[in-house]
C-alpha cells in the first residue's frame, strides 16, 4: 500500500506541472507563441498587452466559425474606440487555403487573421474544439472561454466586454 502512495506522488507532481503549463495569461512568460498573419508577417497575443482580446479559433470548413465572422466585424466595430481586439486564428489549414477562403468570403474583416497551421494554439490555449473563443482582459488574464458558436454581436455580450475596459 506504501509503495502505490509513494509512485503516485510523482504522478500527481507531473499532472499539477501539466496543468500548470496551460497559463490563463498573455504574460510574458506564457503565450508566448508567434503566429503567422495571412499576409506573412509573424505576431503574438504579447503584442496587443494593454487592449482587451477577443481571440478565435476557427477553420474555414467549420459552418459555425463561418457564421460567427460577420458578428465579429459588427463586434469591433461597436468597439473601434476602445482599447480591444478582435483576432481570428485559423487553426490547421495552409495559407492559401484560407486566404482563398477570405478572397471569396461576402463580408471583408475588419480584424487581424493568423494562421496556425500546425494547431500549436490547441496545445498552448487547452483547446478541444473549433469555433472556441478566448476573452482576456487588459493584463491578459482569461476571462471567458466559450466553445462553440455564439452570437458576438447581441447587447448581452457588449456589457461584460465593456465592463473591461
Amino acid at each position: 500500500m506504501l509503495k502505490s502512495s509513494v509512485f503516485s506522488l510523482p504522478l500527481i507532481l507531473a499532472l499539477i506541472i501539466f496543468i500548470s503549463g496551460f497559463s490563463t495569461t498573455l504574460s510574458a512568460d506564457g503565450m508566448t507563441h508567434r503566429f503567422t498573419q495571412v499576409e506573412g508577417s509573424s505576431a503574438a497575443l504579447d503584442d496587443y498587452k494593454g487592449k482587451v482580446l477577443l481571440v478565435n479559433f476557427w477553420a474555414t470548413w467549420c459552418p459555425p466559425c463561418i457564421h460567427e465572422m460577420p458578428a465579429f466585424n459588427r463586434l469591433q466595430q461597436t468597439f473601434a474606440d476602445e482599447p480591444f481586439q478582435i483576432i481570428a486564428i485559423n487553426a490547421g489549414e495552409a495559407q492559401e487555403t484560407v486566404v482563398d477562403f477570405l478572397e471569396a468570403f461576402e463580408t471583408e474583416l475588419i480584424f487581424p487573421v493568423w494562421l496556425d497551421p500546425e494547431w500549436k494554439g490547441f496545445g498552448e490555449f487547452g483547446l478541444r474544439g473549433l469555433p472556441t473563443t478566448l476573452l482576456f482582459d487588459k493584463d491578459g488574464n482569461l476571462i471567458e472561454r466559450v466553445v462553440g458558436e455564439k452570437e458576438w454581436d447581441q447587447p448581452d455580450v457588449y456589457e461584460p466586454i465593456r465592463s473591461l475596459f
